[in-house]
């Protein structure tokens, strides 16, 4: 392949040699009790190809090593079961493509954490649409011997609109030592991720500053403290391990000038290997589990 980088008005010819990677199975799922459990399977491709679907997989769903049932096509490489998995319970896929070797991949979905309170006090209110200084705090138990993981982001309900609006949390002052610890804050990630390394087996109380702000009711013109919930999941180690190496993907191909230059986005940045957990394949097949908390101001 040659590639020709202009600078200015010189212009130098690169010849680079891009190793072929063999095609193999590509699958996707992330699941919950909340849904049924869907997997998506295309086949990789290079940089400069569409993806290729796949439309004639054999997909076996086993439960606990017991199978389940086989997995059906809907469309677009999608394949749903008209199952929801469970809490505790572990998770595995067969997957068969016509000249490929057969692809396995497995996950469990652990039991939700309990939310003891999700609270913000307002400790300075001011003027309308303006952000308020305000400590919030998620205060949840943490159980089990085994490591658990966990994502917060927050979230707005849209009266009347049903539409869920989910809040920018990056720009929060991040004073809580697991997520300075785990969430790979160098990276801007979207969402806070973090394990219970330094709270194993014990109460937690996550730490923000920023979240809480006052409106004014455009009705009543009553000064109002602004309604926002927690979606506070609990992952799977291999939810985990591809979210952290998502985040530091998405982050190493960011740029504010030249999105649309293919070179710039191939030089940009390290190269970072996404995690995986399929076996004879590429992709992820991870479970989580999940509960929202609406917030409670502190008077």
């Amino acid at each position: 392949m040659c590639l020709v980088i202009q600078l200015s008005s010189c212009i130098k010819e690169l010849d680079v040699t891009i190793p072929s990677i063999p095609q193999k199975v590509v699958i996707n799922s992330l699941f919950c009790p909340d849904s049924i459990l869907k997997i998506h399977v295309s086949l990789s491709e290079g940089v400069e190809n569409e993806i290729q679907i796949v439309e004639n997989a054999q997909i076996r769903l086993y439960e606990n090593d017991i199978f389940l049932q086989n997995v059906s096509y809907l469309s677009k490489g999608w394949y749903s079961s008209n199952y929801h998995p469970k809490a505790g319970m572990k998770y595995k896929i067969e997957i068969n493509v016509e000249g490929f070797d057969m692809v396995t991949a497995e996950s469990s979905i652990p039991e939700n954490a309990s939310i003891l309170s999700f609270t913000c006090d307002l400790i300075e209110n001011l003027n309308q649409n303006s952000p308020a200084n305000s400590l919030t705090k998620l205060v949840f138990d943490d159980v089990g011997l085994d490591k658990n993981y966990y994502e917060f982001s927050t979230f707005v309900l849209i009266p009347g609109d049903n539409i869920v609006e989910f809040m920018e949390i990056g720009s929060a002052i991040q004073t809580d030592l697991s997520l300075k610890l785990d969430s790979d804050l160098e990276f801007n990630p979207k969402t806070f991720y973090f394990s219970d390394e330094l709270f194993h087996n014990s109460e937690k109380t996550l730490l923000l500053n920023g979240l809480g702000w006052t409106n004014i009711n455009p009705v009543n013109n009553e000064i109002e403290n602004g309604i926002f919930s927690a979606l506070f999941k609990i992952l799977s180690s291999e939810y985990y391990n591809f979210r952290k190496s998502w985040t530091k993907h998405v982050y190493n191909q960011n740029t504010d000038i030249h999105n649309d230059n293919p070179i710039v986005l191939l030089f940009k940045g390290d190269p970072i290997e996404m995690y995986t957990n399929v076996n004879g394949g590429y992709g992820i097949f991870a479970g989580y589990n999940q509960q929202s908390k609406e917030v409670t101001y502190i008077p």
